[in-house]
């Protein structure tokens, strides 16, 4: 019995590797690579978190020194790259390119996947579920931070996520799982997208003051529609619901186009082999990119430990 249990276990994974794209778990690795790369350079940099928990006077390590000169020069090499005046402040054009750029693929992605997914609703509140843990445990990380390492003001909280990219796409999934079982044709999808693409692009143009750039910032809870609509920001990493279920529509559109038979576009005969990193980093996207930051952060404050460094 137990020998047959195993055997259809490995019968229905070789089956679900079989009916995976490899186009979209290739694009959603390899945009998850991306991410982390920014991240960690940010990470590892005396001019991000680690400058805050670490002295770094306290001793003086070659190789950590050469790691953070590098990582200092990537990430703020991205952001001052460009003297482009927007919302973000001077010469972060090509940082908030980035970002629109791998958050905007991410989003797409999820939207061809949806397209041939029979559960959305579950999958939407099961990521719901995930960004309220993710915000909870962000106000508690908050609240050690401002108490114990000085970060943050009286205002806003140091370390804070109420309507992140989690939360956006949550919304969005779930918008999308109504929408479909009323209005399941290509058309209807792609009509909705547009619509939601010139909401957003309308609400966009209210999300800054047009003299001076400056981000509205929303006051919580009386103003918790203008972060469902992008009108104001509150806290960090914040997505607009209205631009993310527009990119996500756009995705599903396209998925409902192109992958009617659920198959990918490529030939069979096209090697994946050199791609297994890849594709298994592009088909467990969402525990990674919950689980990256935290194992970043806690393996280079051992590795910080470790060579010396005290804590500031």
């Amino acid at each position: 019995m137990t020998k047959w249990n195993g055997l259809k276990i490995a019968q229905l994974a070789k089956r679900e590797r079989k009916n995976r794209i490899f186009e979209v778990d290739f694009l959603r690795g390899f945009d998850l690579i991306l991410m982390i790369a920014v991240h960690f350079c940010f990470a590892a940099s005396f001019s991000g978190i680690m400058g805050i928990l670490f002295d770094r006077f306290s001793v003086q390590n070659e190789t950590i020194e050469a790691m953070n000169r590098f990582c200092e020069n990537v990430f703020w090499g991205i952001i001052n790259s460009s003297g482009i005046k927007n919302p973000f402040g001077p010469g972060s054009f090509h940082l908030l390119f980035l970002e629109i750029f791998f958050s905007g693929l991410f989003v797409f992605l999820s939207g061809i996947s949806c397209s041939f997914a029979k559960n959305n609703a579950k999958r939407a509140i099961q990521l719901a579920y995930v960004s309220e843990i993710l915000t909870v445990g962000l106000i508690f990380a908050s609240f050690l931070a401002k108490n114990f390492f000085a970060m943050g003001d009286d205002n806003t909280p140091a370390i804070c996520i109420i309507c992140g990219i989690l939360h956006a796409i949550a919304i969005a999934l779930l918008a999308y799982s109504l929408f479909d079982h009323f209005f399941p044709k290509f058309y209807q999808t792609f009509i909705a997208a547009i619509v939601l693409s010139i909401l957003a692009i309308i609400t966009a143009y209210f999300y800054a003051s047009p003299e001076t750039g400056e981000i509205y910032s929303a006051s919580l809870p009386k103003d918790w529609w203008k972060l469902l609509l992008g009108l104001a920001r509150y806290g960090d990493d914040y997505f607009s619901p209205i631009q993310v279920s527009a990119t996500l529509f756009l995705g599903a559109s396209f998925g409902k186009l192109f992958y009617r038979k659920k198959k990918s576009l490529l030939p069979a005969s096209f090697p994946i082999t050199w791609a297994k990193p890849i594709l298994f980093i592009g088909r467990h996207s969402l525990v990674i990119y919950i689980c990256h930051q935290p194992f970043m952060y806690l393996l280079l404050i051992v590795v910080y430990l470790l060579c010396g460094y005290k804590i500031a």
